[in-house]
């Protein structure tokens, strides 16, 4: 058995190799961050969550088994940033991002399920409370603007 990406888990009888999983999952995050559109998301969702259910409990390939964690927290990063750029709904942005994050956690293992979990909510309240302030700023700044 070889140790390179391209070669399969630990059994040469794979139908799969590593690169080709984690292609497909590269696919389905990428379509789950893009689409606006709510039949894609389904579709893709169910796909992922599935996916994910799979991953997290496969040990026999560490690569395969973190990509769960991995497009969690380039999720969550990726949030941090939209929000930071703009002050309009990161969601609206698209509507595959909750699914996305939904897909990762409602999958977790239950022994490991807080910590992920925990952190996603830290993240996103966070956000919350930024757009919050920022909109109480703006909501501020232009009732000044209008009394004088």
């Amino acid at each position: 058995t070889s140790t390179t990406t391209t070669t399969t888990a630990t059994d040469t009888d794979a139908l799969l190799t590593v690169d080709m999983v984690q292609e497909v999952c590269a696919w389905f995050v990428h379509v789950l961050v893009h689409a606006k559109h709510r039949g894609a998301v389904d579709f893709v969702h169910a796909g992922l969550t599935q996916v994910c259910a799979r991953l997290w409990t496969y040990t026999r390939v560490p690569a395969l088994a973190s990509l769960p964690t991995t497009w969690l927290q380039s999720t969550l990063q990726r949030l941090q940033q939209m929000s930071a750029e703009d002050s309009d709904s990161i969601t609206r942005r698209s509507a595959g991002l909750p699914a996305l994050l939904q897909a990762i956690l409602a999958t977790e293992p239950a022994a490991s399920a807080t910590a992920h979990l925990a952190t996603t909510f830290e993240t996103l309240l966070q956000l919350a409370s930024q757009d919050e302030a920022s909109e109480h700023n703006n909501n501020t700044d232009a009732a000044t603007a209008t009394a004088t």
